[in-house]
């Protein structure tokens, strides 16, 4: 398994002579809860989340026999790589072989230092996946005038005459399209008790 850095114009790579000798993806999805009163709790899927990824390892001064080549930069060449990756405003590419993950993540941190006496450049490097913010459509043209009259809107009747099975959650979806709009019905009819309707009332649609 061979991990690969690529900067934003694919011409500077960056092979870690050692590998991490575990890593980690993050990945998640937004998971929208509502609470509604009658009902209890909801959940709906939203967007993904960012994947995120932590590495580390260390750039060692001279060659051992765990690292997987001969004749790499030296431990703060490849520091100095780094930084200047993380202060581009383009984002790095992220290659680790035998794996699905081949993405673009933005540096968010990249922490390095010494231990007494080896001289080899320990380091942790943060990754949050790059995604784009997507371009606006342009404004559709505007219609031209039509001689066609506009059609008519359907009446909106201002009361209901409850039926077996109803409930306020029903009513307020099918006359507004909306059924979080059942507490305005509640509150025009004075219902305390959303549960029990009694069949054959007529409830007032404000």
């Amino acid at each position: 398994m061979e991990f690969w850095l690529i900067d934003g114009t694919g011409k500077q790579k960056l092979r870690l002579p050692v590998p991490p000798p575990d890593f980690y993806n993050e990945s998640g999805q937004n998971i929208p809860i509502q609470e509604i009163n009658e009902f209890g709790e909801f959940s709906s899927k939203g967007e993904k989340k960012l994947d995120r990824i932590a590495i580390k390892s260390f750039f060692p001064v001279t060659y051992y026999s765990f690292c997987q080549y001969k004749n790499f930069s030296k431990p703060y060449d490849c520091v100095k790589l780094i930084n200047s990756w993380r202060d581009s405003k383009l984002p790095i590419r992220l290659l680790v072989t035998e794996t699905s993950i081949n993405k673009q993540f933005f540096i968010e941190n990249f922490t390095y230092g010494e231990r007494a006496g080896s001289r080899d450049v320990e380091f942790e490097l943060s990754l949050v996946e790059y995604k784009p913010i997507p371009k606006a459509s342009p404004p559709s043209p505007t219609p031209t005038p039509s001689s066609k009259r506009p059609p008519t809107t359907p009446v909106q009747p201002k009361t209901y005459t409850v039926k077996k099975g109803d409930t306020l959650w029903d009513i307020a979806r099918r006359f507004y399209n909306n059924p979080f709009k059942w507490t305005d019905i509640a509150k025009a009819n004075g219902v305390n008790d959303p549960k029990k309707l009694q069949i054959g009332k007529v409830l007032r649609l404000p």
